[in-house]
């Protein structure tokens, strides 16, 4: 199978902070999520580097091999010069700053005698500003300078809202058209607000493992489910009716903290049927429970779950209420030759035909479908040009049922681990995937959508509860990225006042009002400016 070679994203691993040794069992805990997460760096934080197992656990993690990072702030700079261990091989360093002075200048030139200095991570602040920053950061630093833009919480609080963010380096591009404005490598930037003990990188072993192929599979279908047992047990049952070969799938669920006894149900269902396909269950713990549109959404993570564990070549990544028609194996696998990012067109199954046994051989005939002439997915699926020539095409990269070849999913850096509310986890790895110049696929092929029950969407099937909910996660999409585009394209959301006029006047019933058109034509891509 011909394949375009990326070459892989660095992915930091950040050790949680401590000031005290470590047993050797807890080490051992931790690096394994590590290396099992596949990553390049791991990063330690000044306490655990100064702190009095900073000697030892320093040595630890370079006996592994895995490059070492200190992430350092300006004020520690003389401390960590003069009480940090001696390390064993060579170390980098990370320096986070506010403002730029000499004094911060003169410890850089000393910290360099101890390891490299990798990055230099400017933490915007409006009481310093930008200007008066970097005028003093000496341009041959500038490849080392990265942005790190935290969320504005509070009306009070120093740090610039997310419009701001687009304004302020937009003008500093312009001032200075050789400074390269990008955050800082491999920085998951999250909502403070967000509960931080939530496992990012959980140990999970799968609960149920079939393998009835001795070959490896070619596709990987990874379905995160949350208390969708009986939608999934349909998704499975259309899933025994591929066509394909003995053994070219295989298909992973990764259930995210149901408390519906969806475990028991896929058991059933097995105890009754053997599955004609390699099959892996992995329980993602919840530690505490939730509701629909909270900050608990781990699709990303859970997604993630599953590529661990997952032997295919392709990956598909499927929601628990899709089903794909019997050739989309064999069609994924004749369709990837050729293209790098697969998404096929999403039909919405009526209310009254999504709660039976229905599968996707069944639901051809139109009387079953719910069309939306107009809206946002019709519109984009319905288009006649090639999906390359669209100048904003991540933003309708969506993981409904995407598939993207493995060995690309991770040199693009798997889905970030930030995205903990509904929205974007999936238009960040379309936008990473467009950066990285893979060809996309519009597929003709359909897909069908089972509408979810009223208290199983994460917006209760409200259009307006889906815009606030978005417009709740663009901050972390944007500060991410610091790219441009994502303020055009998704204007709307970083203006509430701008959402909030748009809603009105559609309650108005004004929907030929400018604002309206204005945008309908920015969302549904008629205008590029």
């Amino acid at each position: 199978m011909a394949t375009r070679i990326l070459k892989r994203r660095e992915r930091w691993f950040l050790w949680p902070a401590s000031v005290e040794p470590i047993s050797a069992e807890a080490f051992d805990r931790t690096f394994y999520r590590a290396h099992q997460g596949e990553y390049s760096h791991i990063v330690i934080e000044a306490q655990g580097w100064m702190g009095s197992g900073g000697q030892e656990l320093v040595a630890r993690i370079q006996r592994t091999g895995i490059p070492l990072v200190v992430r350092l702030r300006a004020d520690q700079l003389e401390q960590a010069i003069t009480e940090s261990p001696s390390p064993s091989s060579a170390v980098q360093f990370e320096v986070v700053f506010l403002d730029w002075d000499e004094k911060l200048e003169r410890g850089l030139e000393r910290l360099a005698k101890l390891g490299e200095v990798c990055q230099l991570t400017w933490q915007l602040d409006r009481t310093v500003g930008l200007l008066p920053v970097i005028e003093k950061i000496p341009e041959h630093l500038w490849p080392q300078l990265r942005f790190l833009c935290p969320y504005k919480i509070t009306a009070s609080d120093p740090n610039y809202s997310i419009a701001e963010v687009a304004r302020v380096l937009e003008d500093l591009s312009l001032r200075y058209p050789a400074l390269q404005i990008s955050p800082p490598l491999q920085y998951e930037i999250s909502n403070p607000q967000v509960d931080r003990r939530q496992e990012r990188e959980p140990l999970v072993t799968p609960s149920i493992r079939t393998r009835p192929y001795a070959n490896s599979p070619v596709v990987s279908y990874i379905i995160p489910t949350y208390n969708n047992s009986s939608r999934l047990l349909t998704v499975l049952r259309n899933l025994m009716e591929q066509t394909c070969s003995a053994g070219k799938f295989e298909v992973l669920v990764v259930d995210d903290g149901s408390v519906d006894g969806t475990e028991e149900v896929v058991r059933s269902l097995m105890k009754r049927q053997a599955l004609p396909f390699g099959f892996t269950y992995l329980y993602f713990f919840r530690g505490q429970s939730r509701r629909m549109g909270d900050t608990q959404f781990r699709a990303g993570l859970a997604r993630n779950l599953g590529v661990k564990w997952a032997d295919g070549e392709i990956l598909c990544f499927q929601d628990s209420d899709i089903l794909v028609p019997p050739t989309y194996t064999n069609h994924l696998i004749e369709a990837h030759k050729d293209h790098d990012l697969i998404q096929p067109c999403r039909v919405q199954v009526k209310g009254a035909y999504s709660k039976g046994s229905h599968l996707a051989k069944d639901l051809r005939d139109e009387s079953f479908l719910e069309r939306q002439p107009g809206g946002y997915w019709d519109t984009f699926q319905e288009r006649t040009v090639d999906w390359n020539d669209d100048r904003w095409r991540w933003r309708h990269v969506s993981t409904f049922c995407l598939s993207i070849k493995k060995e690309h999913f991770k040199a693009l850096g798997w889905f970030k681990q930030t995205f903990t509310g509904y929205g974007f986890e999936d238009t960040d790895l379309g936008l990473r995937a467009h950066r990285a110049g893979l060809s996309f696929l519009l597929s003709r092929e359909q897909v069908y959508h089972l509408k979810h029950p009223f208290l199983r969407s994460e917006y209760f099937h409200s259009p307006l509860a889906k815009d606030l909910l978005l417009s709740r996660s663009i901050p972390t999409f944007y500060l991410n990225n610091l790219d441009r585009d994502i303020f055009l394209a998704l204007q709307i959301y970083f203006d509430r006042e701008m959402l909030k006029t748009k809603w009105k006047e559609k309650v108005l019933g004004k929907l030929r009002s400018p604002t309206a058109n204005r945008w309908n034509q920015s969302l549904l891509g008629r205008e590029e400016a």
